[in-house]
């Protein structure tokens, strides 16, 4: 005589309550996320669209710089040496003949595993990205000595600054730089791309909210060029500056 079979058993309520919990959890998390994730971009958008310095006129004659992005970071080409500061002298490479030899230099401020280990996009890492936009990581500040003004960019703006503003754009890069217990900068050894870049540790923590872009943005915002509200994406940046 064969033994008919039993039904399976169902699951206790406290394994259903505890699967409904995680759900419900998992559910939220992701909304979360996703709805954090729209705020975000609704700010980046409206943001970038609301311009400061909006009186700003550039001037005629003064000194030339040029805000350059390269599709990976948005930086400033400056001339290396004029009478307001000699960046040679101030942030010299580990060679300092080289620096002195060129007539331009690069200035860029970002995230320090991002900016050393992604010189451009065929270097790019997912791993270093993620980190780089949602944990707070230390800075740097990266110096290419240039023996002209590189043409090819995903963006590039030319810019002529009065004497002021030039000198307020200098105070806002060198008030960057990290300074160590006796008031020196600190220069990041052999992590240069090449013999004419160099390192050094910067002032400030990069994150989703402050970026090599929102960097660069507050330094035309300080020195009164025309430019957006917050952009930590370059887009908005060259929304507003604009060559002649």
């Amino acid at each position: 005589m064969t033994t008919p079979e039993r039904p399976p058993t169902k699951p206790a309520p406290k394994v259903l309550t505890r699967r409904r919990r995680a759900l419900r959890w998992f559910i939220r998390s992701v909304l979360g996320v996703l709805g954090f994730a729209a705020l975000y971009f609704l700010a980046v958008w409206i943001l970038g669209l609301i311009p400061v310095n909006s009186d700003y006129v550039q001037a005629d004659e003064g000194i030339e710089i040029w805000v350059w992005d390269h599709g990976v970071h948005t930086n400033f080409v400056l001339p290396v040496k004029t009478e307001f500061i000699d960046w040679a002298a101030f942030a010299p490479l580990e060679d300092e003949t080289l620096s002195s030899e060129q007539p331009y230099v690069l200035i860029g401020w970002g995230d320090h595993d991002f900016y050393i280990h992604t010189p451009t996009y065929d270097d790019f890492s997912l791993a270093t990205t993620v980190k780089a936009i949602f944990l707070p990581t230390s800075a740097v500040m990266h110096m290419r000595y240039l023996s002209h003004v590189p043409m090819t960019a995903k963006k590039r703006v030319k810019l002529t600054l009065t004497k002021e503003e030039y000198q307020l754009l200098v105070t806002y890069m060198k008030n960057s730089f990290r300074l160590d217990a006796a008031g020196e900068r600190m220069s990041i050894e052999g992590k240069g791309y090449s013999e004419f870049d160099v390192f050094y540790h910067a002032n400030g923590t990069y994150h989703l909210f402050d970026t090599c872009n929102s960097w660069a943005n507050t330094a035309l915002k300080r020195t009164g060029v025309k430019t957006a509200l917050w952009s930590p994406f370059g887009y908005a940046i060259f929304n507003h500056v604009k060559n002649r």
